[in-house]
Formats: structure tokens, C-alpha cells, sequence
């Protein structure tokens, strides 16, 4: 029975999102009935284009895949069969590159019709199961009926050859008619055990009358043999059939975008196509699921098999790419540095990394082509195939100069957006685009330096290349493998472990993720350690974090650990005081700029920031200056200013801070406390303002800062039309519940809500409300006042009556619980929510909607402001009536 395809090895460590797929059995069951739909479905006329029925001399043929869609190699296949039939061919090959469909397409030709008519015997031998040259010529004699005494060849493997040739010539001389097909299946294998035979077994072979035979192999080292008629090379699939090939198997009727950039990244391999596509079907998973697998480094679909057959890593390993390629250096270092280049490299910019000759390069590219590792669409842009490249990182040693070659590349390419990230530019996203490919390159490069033991300059690049100032949303998983290498290194470097783990702690942080304290709280640990000035300014700056993170996640407000924090905060900014260096004053005027806005004494804190301010000025620190100058309060105009500074400092998320402080702290509020209409009249909606906010968050979403991007969504929500708020509050409000800002999540609900009741969706509104009454109270009363308030009108606008007498009564009990500040809410809300509610209880005709008009009414809030056109023809109307 076919079975589904295995996903031994696929994984090796759970990832964000299918841990549960991860967690249960690695092994796909069989699938019988879908075998057959599937069958019917991709075998449009199965009578005509396969012979089913085979005779009892043939049962041992390999049969033919339940997932075969025959359209995908269609025109292949007709030229394979068309040559079959030609009796001047004797040796015919298939080629191409791993998990191509090589052994498919023998499989296609040896059971279609037209050839099962020509040819009185086909036999296949599947030259990876054996182990040596003598088994290889025992089965050979088996399969094609040669019957001899083996004792007297057996130890002699030519002469067991000869034998077995000559025996076949006799038999084709008594009986001429009767034709034999022969498919040697894998013969790359049969050249690791013995290249010189393999090649006398192909002459000999060849020389036979009546016997056409059929190789499937990579490709040839140097050149086909002599005897090789003709040669089939099967390429990638194209997009289209790609896509054709992975709807056969499962059917994606949505996320089509999604699913055309998934076939890109596994680049037309049909065993990588159909293994994905089994694992979507098993699974339900959508090619957004799927891409998030490919993305992750530890994601290995070389040891993935289809139905039971062996995987493309074992292939791989029985006759390595560093044994075809003779492990020659120069071809290595060219082989290993087109790994690190998943999209490819120009053929200028290879040979300026390896230093060979123009002639030397071209052998060797020729000979890559040869074996079927490059990909041949764009000869000038050298790539490649996936299972070689994901071969090459995980199981290949690279040498010690090609390593330097790679992670000089690494440093010269680190500082890349410091230079080329400019925002707002016209190029901008272009560029992004860009550096997207060098980073993917870089990252690859080195993960698999990574997961080699004992390479602390593997960790120094990795922490280089993400330094917060010029990394383009870096890693985590990097940084974590990095911190993991650390903490092997024999000797220990204590140094190197406590950089790797604040680079990791930073990054957290920068995620929204507040375990990043842990982090930093080890790190600090280390660095104190170290008596030199770098550590003892490495503790510092995790003691910043440290405090800084503990006042955002609102412990400082706690009389227990949050006084320590603050208490050590105060103590690290005092002992960077006594630095002499310039590096130390630096870290102290960094930590007096940390520290100022959490003073209580305003005074003190504008105290601190002038003095940071006189420090970087004694420095020659322009950078630092523009720091101080945001952090002193700037209006909007110098705000931009400031962000084109900081854009020329290379520093993207200072300059994306000035662009999101353009929209006021107070803006979350301006829904609640019913002053966002005074917000929109002031400006504060205008489109220059809005793009301001919205390239904040372009920035914050290219540097990976989620929970900075998470507030500027919130922010620009608050100032957008309905239809477009509700998008950005939604992904805000996930980003908060992930950060647990639990305060900010609850209110981002309830401003959702308000843009839900502008847009008249009262019934999905109701379905948060509901919840969110009893939940958003630690916020602030007032909150819970505005719940109910929106849940009433929402009760009321779908006319249910009962439901808005419920939510009235509630709405005046939280209004009774108001304090004497909101006296006037008191005096406001209670004669409406009492008439409301009195008119909802008695009787009366008119439906809910109607009495909340007249007793409640619109609030200001809701208003938006009128199109620059309208305001003109108003301002024209008033004029005429003046």
C-alpha cells in the first residue's frame, strides 16, 4: 500500500505557531482512498497512457506513485517513449538534479503502453542498494535470466561481466525478435563504489543486441560516456506546473500569493513540491504555515522521503557532492561559497571571492552544470539547486580560506543599511528589497558556521552583524544559536558569552518580549566579573535596560523589587560618572538620557538631560546632541528634522521615534475622554501627518521592533477612518496580549470598538464589549463607564430591547461609581441613561434605536472631519450669508 511521505528528520526543533504539529508522531499514515481519487484525478486517460495490467514476469517492476501528475513532464516523457521506440538507440540517460523526478520519468516510460508492447522483458535494478561490484553483477545476472556457474567468476568481477554479456548475445542470436529494456535506477551510486567499472558495465551493456538500456544518474564528472546515445536532463518545474504539481496533491483555494512564493523558495524540486503539499494535506496546514517552516534554518526537508522510499539526504550521503567534485579545493570553495547565496551570485562577484582565473572559474561551473548542482536558467547568475545548497550547509566542512572569504563578506555587508536604508528616499523599499537578499545570504552563512562546535570567530560575526544600529530585523533564533555556541566554547570565554547574551537580551526586547530582563540580568552578572573598562561599561548598559524594562512593565511602581531596580539604576548612572574615558562618559550621558524621563521631579529630569547634553558637547558627539535634543521636547517640525538626522547617523530607530512622537502620548485617550474631533480640527488627521505615522511603523516593521511597530498602529488607528482602523487595531492589540500589556490591550479593544459602532458592525462590537465590561476596570473606571456606554448603543441600534435595558442599568451603576472628578460625567450621563432606560422598560411602540436617539444621541466623538472640499463650500455658504 503507497504511504504517505515520512517526516523523519524534517524537523529538528519545534518552531513559533506548529509546535503542536511538531509534538505529535513524525510518521504520515497511509492513505488509501485519497490514492485513489488522486490516482483518477492526475491520470486523465489512464487506459491509453499506462498499462496497468502487467504480466507475471514483470510483478517485480517498481510501481508507479500514487501522486503522479503526468501533465508536469508531458512533452518529456513523449520524446523519452519516441526514443524508446527507435531501434538504432542501445543507450539512452536521464538527468538532472536531485529530487528532479528522474526515477519517475523510468518508471513513466517503462510501464507505458507503447513500451510495454515493444519490449518482451523490462527489468529495473536499483543500483543504491548495493554495496559492492560483485552483488551489483549477481542481480544482474538474475534479472535479465542468466543462468551460469558464479563460483568460477565470482571472484574476478570483469570476468563475471564478460560472462554475463556473452550470455546475453547468444540468447538474442536464437531468438532476434525478442527486445529487453533495462533501467539501471541511480547509477551515481554504482560510480561511488567503482567509477572504472561502472563504466565498462555501461559499454558492455550498450554492445548488447536487443537490449535498450536506460540510466538515471546526477550527471557525469567529466563527459557522458561514448555509448550514451541520447540524454534527457529534466530541469526545475516551471511556476505554473509547480503549482499544477502541489494543487494535484492538496487543493489551495486561498492564500495563492502565498503559495507561488513557497514554490519559488523550493525552486521547481517536484520531491520537495509533493512532500509539502502531503504535509498541508495531512496536516491543514495553508502555505503561510508551510513558508514559516521553510524559513526557519532548522527546517530539513532533505530527510523527508515520499512514499518509502529513501530520502534526498541519504542519496546525497552515498556519493557526496565533495566525492563527485573529486574534493578538489578550488571546486570546493566555488561550491561552498554558491551555498551561501540562496538567490544566486553574478559570475563577476564569484570570481572576486574566490580569485581563480576567468578559465579555471569556467571548468569549474562546467563541471557543476555537468553534475546537475546549478540551476542553468540564467547562465550569468550563478544558483544552486535547493537539496545541493541545504546539502552544503548542514553536512559540508568548508575549509579555513573559504571561511575567511565568507566572513569577510559577513563584515563588509554588517554595515550595509547604515548606509543604503535611507527612509523616506524613493528608492527606499527598492533598497529594502535589496538588502532582503543579502541578509537571507548572510544569515544562512552564518547558521551553518554556527551549528560547527569550537568557532568563537563564527559567534564574533554573528553578534557584528547584529548589532541593533545596522541589523534589519535580526534573528532571534541566530542570536540564541550564537548564545548557545557561547556557552560550549573550550576554554570558556567569559567575554564572548556575555556580549552573545546582551545582543540576545536586546533583540528580545526589541521584540516586546519583557523576559528579556532574565537575559540581560545574566549578562550583567558577567560583565561585572571583568575588572576592564569594555565589561564594566557592558554592566552598565544591562543595568539601563534592566531598569528601563522594569519601568515599562509597570514594576517600578511595586515597593518590593521594583525600588531595588530603580534604586540600581540610579547607582549605575553614578558609577558611570567616575569613567574617564570617552567611551565612559558616553555611557554615562547615555544612562543620565535613560533615567530622566522616569524622575519624578520634572526639574531634576531636565537637570539630568542638560547635563548629558554638556557631556556629548565636550565629545564632539553630534549624535549624541540630537539625542538630547528630542529627549528635551521639540515641536513637529523639528521633529522631522531630527528623524532626517538620525537617518543620516544611520541610527533607523531614533529617526522612526521622532516620526511616531509626532502623534502625542494622549492620543490613546482622545476616544474616551471625547476630544479626538478638537485632535482632527487641529491637524492632527491631515495626510502629512498620517504618512509621518505611517512610516514609522514602516521602519519599526523593517527593523523587527514589534511592539514600537504595535504602538504606532494603535496611534495612526486612532486618527483613521473606521474601515481602515480596525485592521490596525487588530495586529496592535495581538502584538500587546504577546508583551502583555495587558492596559494597553484592553483599551485598544475598546477604541477598536468605537471605530466597529462608526462602521454600524454593532454585532461584532457586542461580542467584545461583553468580555471587556468586566475586564478593562484596572484601566480606570471611566473605561468601564465607556464600555457600557457602546454596549448599550450597540443593544439598541440592533433593536434588541431586552439586552439595552441590561446595558443601561449597568451603564448608570458604573456611572454612580464615578468619583467627585468626574462630577460633570455624573451630571451629564445620568438623566440619559435613566430616560433611556425608562423608556426601554415601559410601553411603547418605538423600537430601541429610535429612544436611544432621543434620549442619548450622537456623541462628538463620532464626528469626523469634513473633505478640505466641503470645508470650502461651507466656508463660502457662511460668507454668502454674511
Amino acid at each position: 500500500m503507497a504511504k504517505r511521505p515520512s517526516l523523519t528528520s524534517l524537523f529538528t526543533a519545534p518552531i513559533l505557531g506548529l509546535s503542536p504539529i511538531l509534538n505529535e508522531t513524525r510518521t504520515i499514515h497511509s492513505f488509501a482512498s485519497r490514492t485513489l481519487s488522486l490516482l483518477v484525478k492526475c491520470l486523465s486517460a489512464p487506459s491509453e497512457e499506462v498499462d496497468g495490467a502487467l504480466s507475471s514476469t514483470d510483478s517485480r517492476l517498481p510501481r508507479l506513485p500514487p501522486y503522479l501528475a503526468l501533465q508536469i513532464r508531458k512533452e518529456e516523457l513523449a520524446s523519452l517513449v519516441n526514443e524508446l521506440s527507435n531501434p538504432a538507440r542501445s543507450c539512452l540517460a536521464c538527468t538532472g538534479g536531485y529530487g528532479m523526478g528522474k526515477s519517475t520519468m523510468g518508471l513513466l516510460a517503462m510501464h507505458h503502453k507503447p513500451v510495454t508492447a515493444l519490449f518482451h522483458r523490462r527489468r529495473w535494478i536499483n543500483c543504491y542498494t548495493f554495496t559492492d561490484t560483485s552483488s551489483f553483477l549477481q542481480t544482474l545476472a538474475t534479472e535479465m535470466g542468466v543462468a551460469f556457474h558464479m563460483t568460477e567468476c565470482k571472484a574476478d568481477a570483469w570476468k563475471m561481466l564478460d560472462a554475463i554479456v556473452a550470455s546475453l548475445n547468444d540468447r538474442h542470436s536464437r531468438g532476434p525478435d525478442r527486445r529487453t529494456f533495462l533501467v539501471l535506477d541511480d547509477l551515481d551510486h554504482l560510480y561511488s563504489i567503482n567509477k572504472a567499472l561502472a563504466n565498462a558495465v555501461i559499454e558492455a551493456l550498450a554492445s548488447v543486441q536487443g537490449l535498450t538500456l536506460l540510466l538515471t544518474v546526477n550527471g557525469w564528472p567529466i563527459a557522458a560516456p561514448d555509448v550514451v546515445d541520447w540524454t534527457l536532463h529534466l530541469n526545475p518545474l516551471s511556476p505554473e506546473m509547480a503549482e499544477y504539481l502541489f494543487q494535484t496533491v492538496y487543493a489551495v483555494p486561498r492564500q495563492r500569493k502565498e503559495l507561488r512564493e513557497l514554490l519559488k523558495l523550493v525552486g521547481g524540486v517536484p520531491q520537495y513540491i509533493v512532500i509539502l503539499a502531503n504535509l498541508a494535506y495531512e496536516r491543514r496546514l495553508q502555505p503561510s504555515d508551510l513558508l514559516q517552516l521553510l524559513e526557519d534554518p532548522e527546517t530539513n526537508l532533505l530527510g523527508a522521503y515520499v512514499d518509502g522510499g529513501r530520502s534526498l539526504e541519504a542519496s546525497m550521503r552515498a556519493y557526496t557532492p565533495e566525492e563527485r567534485l573529486g574534493h578538489d579545493p578550488h571546486a570546493l570553495r566555488v561550491f561552498h561559497i554558491l551555498a551561501s547565496h540562496p538567490g544566486g551570485i553574478q559570475r563577476e562577484r564569484l570570481q572576486s571571492y574566490v580569485g581563480l582565473s576567468p578559465e579555471t572559474l569556467d571548468s569549474i561551473c562546467n563541471q557543476l552544470s555537468r553534475l546537475s548542482f546549478i540551476q542553468d536558467e540564467n547562465p550569468s547568475r550563478l544558483m544552486l539547486t535547493r537539496p545541493v545548497r541545504e546539502y552544503a550547509l548542514r553536512f559540508s566542512e568548508v575549509d579555513d580560506e573559504t571561511r575567511q572569504v565568507l566572513l569577510s563578506q559577513i563584515i563588509s555587508l554588517a554595515e550595509i543599511p547604515k548606509g543604503r536604508l535611507r527612509p523616506g528616499a524613493p528608492e527606499f523599499l527598492q533598497t529594502c528589497r535589496l538588502f532582503e537578499e543579502e541578509r537571507t545570504n548572510l544569515e544562512n552563512i552564518l547558521y551553518s558556521f554556527l551549528n560547527k562546535e569550537h568557532m568563537p570567530v563564527a559567534v564574533e560575526a554573528t553578534l557584528q552583524y547584529l548589532q541593533p544600529l545596522c541589523a534589519v530585523r535580526p534573528s532571534l533564533k541566530l542570536a540564541t544559536r550564537a548564545v548557545e555556541l557561547a556557552e560550549k566554547l573550550s576554554p570558556p570565554n567569559p567575554s564572548l558569552l556575555a556580549q552573545a547574551l546582551r545582543t540576545l537580551a536586546e533583540i528580545t526586547y526589541n521584540n516586546g518580549l519583557f523576559e528579556a530582563d532574565r537575559i540581560f540580568a545574566r549578562a550583567e552578572i558577567l560583565f561585572r566579573d571583568m575588572q576592564d573598562e569594555p565589561s564594566v561599561i557592558g554592566a552598565l548598559e544591562c543595568r539601563f535596560f534592566l531598569s528601563e524594562i522594569r519601568h515599562r512593565s509597570g514594576l517600578m511602581d511595586r515597593a518590593t523589587d521594583g525600588l531595588i531596580y530603580a534604586e540600581g539604576f540610579e547607582e549605575a548612572v553614578q558609577r558611570a560618572s567616575t569613567l574617564s574615558s570617552d567611551a565612559g562618559k558616553r555611557c554615562h550621558a547615555m544612562g543620565l538620557m535613560k533615567i530622566a524621563p522616569y524622575t519624578e521631579d520634572e526639574s531634576r529630569g531636565k537637570e539630568f538631560l542638560h547635563t548629558a547634553r554638556d557631556i556629548f558637547d565636550g565629545l564632539n558627539d553630534e549624535y549624541g546632541k540630537t539625542l538630547c535634543a528630542m529627549k528635551l521636547g521639540v515641536n513637529t517640525l523639528q521633529l522631522v528634522n531630527l528623524a532626517q538626522k538620525f537617518e543620516e547617523f544611520g541610527d533607523l530607530d531614533m529617526a522612526a521615534r521622532c516620526y511616531s512622537a509626532i502623534a502625542p502620548s494622549y492620543i490613546e485617550y482622545c476616544k474616551v475622554e471625547g476630544f479626538r474631533e478638537m485632535l482632527l480640527v487641529r491637524g492632527m488627521g491631515d495626510d502629512a501627518i498620517l504618512n509621518l505615522l505611517t512610516k514609522a511603523i514602516d521602519i519599526y516593521e523593517l527593523l523587527g521592533r514589534k511592539l514600537d511597530v504595535a504602538f504606532s498602529q494603535y496611534h495612526l488607528a486612532q486618527l483613521l477612518p473606521p474601515a481602515q482602523a480596525v485592521s490596525l487595531y487588530s495586529r496592535a492589540i495581538y502584538q500587546f496580549n504577546i508583551s502583555r500589556f495587558t492596559h494597553h490591550r484592553e483599551r485598544g479593544t475598546l477604541d477598536m470598538c468605537y471605530s466597529l459602532v462608526e462602521e454600524r458592525s454593532y454585532a461584532e462590537a457586542v461580542a467584545y464589549l461583553e468580555v471587556l465590561q468586566d475586564e478593562i476596570g484596572y484601566c480606570g473606571h471611566i473605561f468601564v463607564v465607556r464600555c457600557r456606554e457602546l454596549l448599550t448603543e450597540c443593544h439598541c441600534r440592533l433593536n434588541a430591547q431586552r439586552p439595552a435595558a441590561q446595558a443601561a442599568t449597568a451603564t448608570l451603576e458604573a456611572v454612580r461609581q464615578l468619583g467627585s472628578d468626574r462630577s460633570s460625567e455624573i451630571e451629564l450621563l445620568t438623566p440619559r441613561y435613566t430616560n433611556l432606560l425608562a423608556a426601554l422598560e415601559g410601553q411603547t411602540d418605538l423600537l430601541p434605536a429610535v429612544q436611544y436617539e432621543t434620549h442619548v444621541g450622537e456623541r462628538s466623538r463620532f464626528i469626523e472631519m469634513d473633505s478640505s472640499d466641503d470645508s470650502e463650500d461651507s466656508d463660502d455658504s457662511e460668507e454668502e450669508e454674511s
